[in-house]
């Protein structure tokens, strides 16, 4: 996650509180607010691009219609999370299971449409992109090379590097096969995340007030699988990172001072 996009969540988080529930300030749904962050963190790391997921659903929530105004880049994001919920309704419904029945129901149709958007705004992108590495790419250096080549000044992320090896001739790599690749790692890496992230929040909101050491939680774990974690724990952690500091950037130095926001987020993946 980039601190750009930590940003625009903890804007997100305080746009959607509200104060009136329970006489504290709370967020009643989380689920869209993580769900909008782990796509634009995906789309970023696998593509390059900027959907700006976050702000294109507050944009749409203020304007109380479903006719805001969209980019390519939004719709893209929406067709994302609404296949996905189509996927979960379809397992969830023995009757869709087969192909042919469910391409009869109304679901049906607006996944093929959902899918049809992800294709063509994905193979867009792959076309611009592939056009953009042709005009400096250097055909004479072996791929280690290239790829060294082109990472020099910036980040280079997922597409870049299949790119490259199309590029060099390679067979396994033609443009329909990089697509593929792209939206494997699009569903593959968003999806999880942001359903780690769920259950992460909501077992810390459960267990704000224990204050149980770390041996005696993970024991309890270990015998009835019920997780203590500890948001106590972990806000002290962050309290001797950050301070009264609440502006600074995070950095890669400041995750390894967080063993224990580590334990907690390995607890949740194993539950």
């Amino acid at each position: 996650m980039t601190n750009a996009q930590l940003k625009t969540l903890l804007g997100v988080i305080e746009s959607k509180m509200d104060s009136t529930k329970k006489g504290v300030a709370v967020v009643e749904d989380m689920r869209p607010v993580v769900t909008n962050c782990t796509v634009d963190i995906i789309c970023q790391t696998a593509m390059g691009i900027r959907v700006n997921a976050q702000q294109a659903w507050i944009d749409w929530e203020k304007s109380g219609t479903d006719h805001a105004k969209k980019t390519p880049e939004s719709e893209y994001a929406d067709a994302v999370r609404s296949f996905l919920d189509i996927v979960l309704h379809r397992f969830i419904s023995p009757w869709l299971y087969l192909d042919f029945m469910f391409r009869l129901f109304p679901s049906g149709r607006q996944s093929a449409a959902h899918v049809r958007t992800m294709h063509a705004f994905t193979n867009k992108v792959i076309t611009q992109r592939k056009a953009e590495m042709e005009a400096r790419f250097d055909y004479s250096m072996s791929v280690e090379q290239a790829i060294k080549h082109i990472s020099e000044g910036s980040r280079m992320d997922f597409l870049d590097l299949l790119l490259v090896y199309h590029l060099k001739g390679q067979d396994d790599f033609d443009l329909v096969s990089i697509r593929e690749e792209v939206d494997t790692f699009m569903f593959g890496g968003h999806d999880t995340t942001s359903t780690t992230l769920h259950f992460a929040l909501l077992l810390l909101g459960l267990n704000r007030d224990k204050q149980v050491s770390l041996f005696v939680c993970f024991v309890f774990v270990w015998v009835s699988k019920i997780h203590c974690l500890q948001q106590a724990l972990i806000h002290e952690e962050l309290d001797s990172i950050f301070g009264d500091d609440l502006e600074r950037d995070v950095t890669a130095d400041d995750l390894k001072q967080m063993p224990y926001m580590e334990m907690c987020i390995k607890e949740v993946m194993v539950w």
